[in-house]
Order: structure tokens, then sequence, then C-alpha cells
């Protein structure tokens, strides 16, 4: 993981690690830049200090201009892409200047099922006659569960329930947060992101 050493990159680095320690993954390389440092440079250093074994994969914590700065950073100081395979985040989502990049061609990157927003965008646009904020489907999913909750009356929603949310299948953890299945997306030169794997259910073998 190459990120920003701010409240996001923090998170992704926890993600990183959990998801190794889930499936008996080695431990991931987490290089956290200061936030005002320049994607590009750090990305070189991260590049020449690979060592003969080289780098799988790179999880590209950045979003934007950084973004392409960062990958371009990465092909810049000697690794090649492919074979190296570039991963992205859900920020990327929408955004077809990744594709300017070239090392960015063909980047996969984990988002919402944009079918599932479309509907939840088209429902919140007949009852408000506007386009909902991004936060708006948290909203909604918390006011759907609530109103499931009082449906059911005494009977509790579980742990390990699913549900369908604003942006696809989401799933209750133990401990209060949300597991949300999410599509693979891949960055096509064309600025396009096309999915080539639907969001699983949460929770899933292999999801």
């Amino acid at each position: 993981l190459g990120a920003p050493d701010d409240a996001f990159g923090r998170a992704l680095a926890r993600a990183l690690r959990d998801a190794a320690t889930e499936f008996s993954l080695p431990p991931p390389v987490v290089a956290l830049h200061p936030a005002r440092a320049e994607p590009g440079s750090q990305a070189r250093e991260l590049a020449t200090s690979a060592g003969p074994d080289g780098i799988e994969a790179v999880l590209v914590g950045y979003s934007g201009a950084a973004a392409r700065v960062y990958a371009a950073g990465l092909v810049a100081g000697g690794l090649t892409v492919p074979p190296l395979r570039i991963l992205g985040h859900g920020l990327w989502q929408g955004d077809a200047g990744l594709a300017n990049e070239p090392a960015l061609q063909g980047a996969i990157f984990a988002a919402p099922d944009p079918r599932a927003r479309a509907r939840f965008e088209q429902r919140y646009l007949q009852a408000f006659g506007e386009r909902p904020p991004r936060i708006a489907s948290v909203a909604y999913d918390a006011a759907s569960l609530a109103a499931l909750s009082v449906a059911r009356g005494a009977a509790p929603i579980g742990a390990g329930d699913v549900f369908s949310g604003a942006d696809g299948p989401l799933r209750l953890l133990p401990d209060g947060t949300a597991l949300r299945g999410l599509a693979l997306y891949r960055v096509e030169e064309t600025g396009e992101a096309s999915a080539i794997e639907a969001a699983p259910r949460p929770g899933a073998a292999g999801s």
C-alpha cells in the first residue's frame, strides 16, 4: 500500500492488514507518506527499494491527479505494468481522468454496484427533486434498518443478516459495523470503468 498518512490512508492500511490476516496471507508492506509529500517521489522510492523479488501489486491510496502521479512514479522507479498489478479504491469510481496515465489503464478497484446506486438516486430524485449527496446513502441505509426493526417488532435484527442497501448488499457485523458487497472494476483506455465482477453477498466465501 502506498498512501498519504491521513485518516483515509490509515483506514486503508487497517483494512489491508485485516484482510491479510483473514485470508492467512503474508503481512502487507504499508508505506504511509506525509500528507504534503510529492506522490511521484514516494512511488519511485518504493519501486527502487523493491529488491530482487520485486512487487506483485500496489494498492494506490491516492485519488485524481495524485493517483496518476503516483502510478507514473512506480514506472519511473523501474517497475513494469504489467506484470505489476495496480489496485485502487472506491473513490476512483467515476474518475475518467485516471486513464490519462497509461500505468493506470487496466488497474482494478472495488466500488459499489452502480445499478443499486442508480435505483436509489432515481427514488431520491422523485422524492426530493434533486440528486442525493454521496452521504445520503448512509442515512438511507440507517433509516431502512430502523424501519425494518420497527416492522419486526420483538424479532431483533441479527448480526449476519444481509440487506439491500442504497449501494448494494450489506451485512451487519457483531460490533455494530456493516460489511458491504462491492463490485470489481477495471480502468479502460477510454476512461470508463468496466465492471468485471458483480458485487458478492457480503461474507460469502471468496468475497
